[in-house]
């Protein structure tokens, strides 16, 4: 039956097996009670763009913190900033220009079109 299912249910089975030997591996080592696991995506499995939600919206699982429920608009800008603070660390320099710790009373900050041309133009002047 599963040499018929699409490519992308296939490749849930493959997620959820390589994720099973993972947390295995981490049991194993003992790390449960030293380590942060993470795990987010930030968009629908099926369907064109024009049928995502917008804004987006974030899944995240960390499957070793009490379960809680964030609910604000969150983007990938946010990740770093947050895992910054689950690791303790809370004072850094510089600052990201964009996203909060999803864990603050903070809103995602979104980069402009000005913005986005500004940084795309830094990262091609390295390049040249």
């Amino acid at each position: 039956m599963k040499k018929k299912w699409p490519s992308s249910l296939l490749s849930l089975q493959c997620l959820d097996i390589l994720l099973k030997k993972f947390f295995e591996k981490v049991e194993e080592l003992n790390l449960l009670n030293s380590t942060e696991i993470f795990i987010y995506g930030d968009h629908l499995l099926w369907g064109d763009p024009w049928y995502y939600e917008k804004p987006r919206k974030m899944l995240m699982m960390m499957p070793f913190r009490k379960r809680e429920v964030i609910n604000k608009p969150i983007s990938l800008f946010d990740v770093a900033p947050s895992i910054l603070r689950m690791l303790g660390i809370d004072n850094y320099s510089p600052e990201f220009p964009f996203g909060f710790d999803f864990f603050s009373q903070n809103t995602t900050v979104f980069p402009t079109s000005n913005d986005r041309n500004y940084i795309n133009n830094v990262a091609h002047s390295f390049v040249n």
